[in-house]
């Protein structure tokens, strides 16, 4: 007969035995993300594709997982209940749509209800859906060059690799003393660390205090599609003219909420290291030095990107050693806003690099220069942690009888090896256009 000791030894074994099997489970999931990272990176600056990096280690949110697997028009219509619930101040469940959203949510509705609280309670948006910003992603130009890299945590360590094992000569051993052991690589080339710190990036949707369900609900593909061509338009403006310095490079931005806040851009990257070439004659050599300066990240033509505005293409269409895109045809392999090649190296266009630079590369009043970026696009990632929620500003603009929706993502831009010994950017400058 069990006795009250029996029991409670019982039970504290089976509570050791669990705590052992979570603690090897963790250490498990740590060592599978480590190793991903290190197999995701290793080949600097070769990979080229654009893409996203996930850990086949992180713990599985069962949410996450079903929401992206829900067809891209559920979760279109999820994001509309979703806004309207927080314009309207209602849950979800109260609002007119919210049949329709489950009417064709289906089975992935009843899937996202036994994943909450032991399926107590119903499940319901709390945040905008994985659609929403992989259409953010399709906007972008600049920003999709580099790889994408989804933070589990805030902040988020990385690991990279930034040298190479070497191999050594090793006579073979046949002495029972005295052997030569083998001769073994710095640890501290290999690997180091770059942290990811997400910032909140946010914009503002203006709608009448006034508006009912049925008024919205016609205006909510242009809501959405306004969130997402604001925010993509944001990251980019930010990776290229970005700068975190007490006062911005460019006098003319002063203001703390200043989206070219959110992080060191590529621009002030490279003046700040003098990583920069004078292009004041656009000529073949200027253009092969801009790659040359780099050094071996400026070798491979498929894993770089030159990157200028429309004044900048009008000016580079003119010379022998551009390629136009008409040329190689819509059959190509194209990336997002490219218009051409030099030298086999991509020309992306956009529309945030700025056209009223000094010689410097800097603003300047009454300037008119602009600048050709030369950028390693395996030498810099964005960082994703969430992908947004929204908040309500019911008092700011009470006045004019409107309501604010303020749409946020908290991202990072950063380079991936240390940019004061690595050249990963080179900026040309002096660049009349």
């Amino acid at each position: 007969m069990l006795t009250l000791e029996d029991v409670a030894k019982s039970v504290k074994e089976a509570t050791d035995a669990l705590q052992k099997a979570q603690a090897d489970n963790q250490a498990k999931v740590e060592q599978m993300v480590e190793q991903k990272l290190k197999e995701v990176l290793r080949n600097h600056p070769g990979k080229t594709e654009h893409r996203t990096i996930e850990f086949d280690g992180q713990m599985p949110n069962k949410e996450e997982e079903i929401l992206a697997k829900m067809p891209a028009e559920v979760q279109k219509e999820m994001d509309s209940v979703y806004i309207m619930s927080k314009l309207f101040g209602r849950s979800p469940k109260e609002l007119k749509s919210w049949g329709s959203f489950v009417q064709k949510a289906g089975d992935f509705k009843k899937a996202l209800d036994t994943s909450t609280a032991g399926g107590v309670l119903e499940w319901i948006p709390t945040g905008f859906s994985p659609n929403l910003q992989a259409l953010i992603r399709l906007q972008l130009k600049v920003a999709a060059l580099f790889p994408t890299i989804q933070m589990p945590t805030n902040p988020y360590k990385l690991p990279v690799q930034i040298g190479r094992f070497k191999s050594y000569k090793h006579a073979e051993q046949t002495a029972d003393t005295g052997q030569t052991k083998i001769t073994k690589g710095d640890a501290n080339s290999i690997s180091a660390a770059t942290t990811f710190t997400a910032v909140a990036h946010a914009t503002e949707v203006l709608a009448s205090d006034e508006s009912t369900e049925d008024s919205i609900v016609p205006l909510m593909p242009f809501i959405q599609s306004e969130i997402v061509t604001t925010l993509a338009e944001g990251r980019e403006d930010a990776i290229l003219n970005g700068d975190t310095g007490g006062s911005h490079e460019d006098t003319d931005v002063s203001s703390s909420d200043d989206r070219r806040k959110l992080w060191l851009g590529l621009r002030r990257l490279a003046n700040a290291n003098s990583y920069t070439r004078d292009l004041s004659t656009v000529s073949a050599d200027n253009l092969l030095g801009l790659r040359g300066d780099m050094g071996k990240y400026g070798v491979n033509p498929s894993g770089l990107a030159f990157i200028t505005g429309v004044k900048g293409l009008m000016k580079l269409m003119g010379l022998d050693m551009v390629l136009t895109l008409d040329k190689y045809g819509p059959s190509a392999t194209v990336l997002a806003g490219e218009l051409g090649k030099i030298f086999g190296v991509p020309l992306i266009v956009s529309e945030w690099v700025r056209e009223d630079l000094s010689s410097a590369g800097i603003y300047g009043s009454g300037e008119t220069k602009t600048a050709l970026y030369c950028v390693n696009r395996n030498a810099f990632a964005v960082g994703e942690r969430s992908s947004g929620d929204v908040k309500v500003l019911r008092e700011l603009y009470a006045e004019s009888g409107q309501i604010a929706l303020l749409a946020r993502e908290r991202v990072d831009f950063e380079p991936l090896y240390p940019i004061a010994t690595n050249r990963t950017i080179n900026l040309g400058i002096n660049f009349a256009g």
